[in-house]
């Protein structure tokens, strides 16, 4: 390419790189590329995802970034109750049913301002309950909640994640793990989730189950709680056997003490509810 079509390149771009787009723009780059994204084969999907993601990056120089709606676009965006954090995150279903998931955390800091990190799913899952994944070697699942860490630590700040994860043709997961933010970028996994009947914490939480049956899990701000449903096999010859997992219509938490997610069994949910309202 000769230099002057170079240049005339870098002038045609230079309005979009120094001042993004709007998010009401975004949203309709982004609903045409969703379109056009599901249709992709499973090669082409990554090419997209990365146009999603750059388009994300653009609209984030918007103030109003952090709590836009985006409601057209099929995809999971919560942000925290501190508007400092936000997720994208999406999957692409393959034709065995598996999934592929995609997406980017922006952040929005005092010191240093506000910056994103794309997240790349990697397939080394062993060790899946205390392993810390990296940005770049991501475990993959769609978010769709946060939830407050109010303790202070000198080494970044933390959230708690609500995840949803496909994880095979007969099973589903909820997973409750740790978003960790350093140094202008992010880790999944601390040992934060506190048994009674363990003597180490655990990096993250996963409720296993039926693929036939929903699964609550959710988070409560005003109590500093995570109420979800507690499984159980369908007739105790079941027992380890996912498939046949469902709730028994009981409850229970992770209920928020200083440094800490506590295990709290068989708690009743009105309270929780009441206290929202």
């Amino acid at each position: 390419m000769g230099m002057k079509k170079i240049l005339l390149c870098w002038l045609v771009l230079l309005p979009v790189i120094s001042w993004g787009m709007t998010c009401e723009e975004g949203e309709a780059t982004l609903l045409d590329l969703y379109k056009k994204f599901v249709q992709s084969s499973p090669e082409e999907s990554v090419a997209v995802a990365e146009e999603m993601i750059d388009v994300l990056a653009l609209c984030s120089v918007n103030e109003n970034f952090m709590t836009y709606p985006f409601e057209r676009v099929t995809m999971f965006k919560p942000f925290s109750r501190d508007a400092r954090v936000r997720i994208f995150t999406w999957n692409y279903l393959n034709v065995d049913g598996s999934m592929k998931y995609f997406g980017c955390v922006h952040v929005q800091s005092k010191k240093e301002g506000r910056w994103w990190v794309k997240l790349t799913e990697t397939t080394e899952l062993d060790k899946f309950l205390n392993k810390q994944f990296s940005s770049e070697k991501w475990c993959g699942a769609v978010y769709y909640g946060i939830a407050e860490m109010p303790s202070k630590r000198s080494s970044g700040k933390q959230y708690a994640l609500l995840a949803f994860q496909g994880h095979d043709a007969l099973t589903n997961k909820k997973i409750v793990e740790i978003l960790n933010i350093e140094n202008k970028d992010v880790s999944f996994g601390a040992n934060v989730f506190e048994f009674a009947e363990k003597t180490k914490p655990m990096k993250r939480y996963v409720l296993e189950y039926s693929d036939q049956i929903a699964c609550a899990l959710r988070y409560y701000g005003k109590s500093n709680a995570i109420v979800f449903d507690h499984l159980a096999p369908r007739d105790p010859a079941f027992e380890g056997f996912y498939p046949e997992y469902g709730p028994d219509g009981s409850n229970d938490a992770f209920i928020w003490n200083k440094k800490k997610w506590v295990y709290a069994p068989a708690i009743p949910v009105a309270p929780f509810v009441e206290k929202e309202k």
